[in-house]
Parts: structure tokens; sequence; C-alpha cells
């Protein structure tokens, strides 16, 4: 790991605005975030190092992006009641994938080993996967192996969500883009058939967001 050590203390010497890491009670998550020019991040106890360096990455996108793409928030204006949260999940997705390509690219091997077994683990429990989030992680997963590892020994992937998410994801760019990102969260939002998401553009880019009013959207299903 210490490829790793190096690359988090190499993203920290470039990062402008102070930064406070603390331990959070929250297990498998690692959010952080950015309010008056301070990067605060937080991890839960056995967070691995990959995990921190994914973080300090998003710190210093924050430091050097159009805030629309960077500030952990969509650019969203007017957004029906229930549907923050929805959106901001297509929106870190696709923002996971740039940030982790460049993990793969800044230490390959201890990237490789992470890669593969976030996989495995979403391979093992794809027949559990029923939510939105659920699908969109298990396609996240299996985009990232078979892009940034070049792996094509992935099975035929038999929910359809999961493959049109493996689909829209793996044709993202690697590079950070606000048009690029918009394009993928409209598209994976699509998918479910929850909402889609306009571009507006005037003094700055913002979203407004669509919900789909059919039945079969804001009725629970049985």
């Amino acid at each position: 790991m210490d490829s790793v050590n190096k690359a988090i203390a190499d993203i920290k010497s470039q990062l402008q605005w102070p930064v406070e890491c603390k331990i959070s009670d929250l297990e498998n998550q690692a959010p952080s975030w950015s309010l008056s020019y301070t990067h605060r991040i937080s991890y839960p106890k056995n967070t691995c190092l990959l995990d921190i360096l994914h973080e300090h990455l998003h710190a210093l996108d924050r430091e050097r992006l159009p805030a629309q793409y960077s500030d952990g928030i969509p650019p969203i204006d007017n957004c029906p009641w229930g549907f923050e949260v929805r959106v901001n999940y297509y929106f870190n997705v696709v923002r996971d994938w740039t940030v982790n390509f460049r993990i793969a690219t800044l230490c390959p091997d201890s990237a490789r080993e992470w890669i593969e077994q976030d996989y495995h683990d979403k391979l093992n429990i794809i027949q559990q996967a029923r939510t939105p989030e659920d699908k969109l992680i298990v396609g996240l997963a299996f985009a990232e192996y078979a892009k940034f590892l070049g792996k094509s020994d992935i099975p035929t992937i038999e929910d359809k969500d999961i493959q049109r998410v493996f689909e829209v994801i793996i044709d993202v760019p690697t590079e950070p883009n606000l048009d690029e990102l918009h394009i993928a969260v409209d598209a994976l939002a699509s998918i479910f058939d929850e909402f889609r998401v306009q571009k507006c553009i005037g003094t700055k880019e913002i979203w407004y967001v669509i919900p789909n009013l059919s039945p079969a959207c804001v009725q629970p299903k049985k």
C-alpha cells in the first residue's frame, strides 16, 4: 500500500483548502463535502486507504472543476419534493466512475485487487439487487471491472436494468465533464423510468428534474 499512501500524500499536497478528517460511526460510507472552502472528509474506522484516496480526489475536483460538477450536490433547481436524494444518487455514481478511473491509474496494483474484490462481491449479491440504488452499484462495479481492468469474463447479465446501467456507465468518458455528467445522469434515470433531467443554461448551468408521474412511478409496488 506504499503507492496508495504516496498518492494520498501527493493529492493532499495539491489541495489549497484546509482538510478536516474524522472517523464516522457509519458503516461502508466515506462521504466528503466542502463548505466555506474547507474540505470535510469522514469515513468508518476500517475504511481502506483506497477509499480515503477516493475522497481526497473528490476534494481536489472541488477545487479545480466547476462547482456544478464537483460540489457533491447536483446543480438542480425547483426539484420536486422527494427527488433530491434520487438525483444525488445517480449524480454521485457517475462522479465515482471518473474518480475510480484515476485511482486505477495512480495505483494500478492496489486498485486491481480493490476492483476485482468489489466485482466479485457484487456478483455474489446480484440476485438480491432490487432497488435502483442496488442495481446502480452493481452496474458500476461491473463496468469498472471490464473497463479499468480490461476484463471480458463477465457472465451474461440477466437483469435488464443492470445490463443497461452497465452499458451507460462503461460509455461515460473517464475525464470529468459536466455535459457528459448530465447525459449519463439522465440516461441512468431513464432506465428506471423515475424522472428525466433537463439542462438549462443561463448565467450558470442548472438542471430541472421532470418526474415521471405515471402510476408505476408514484405508487409502491405490491
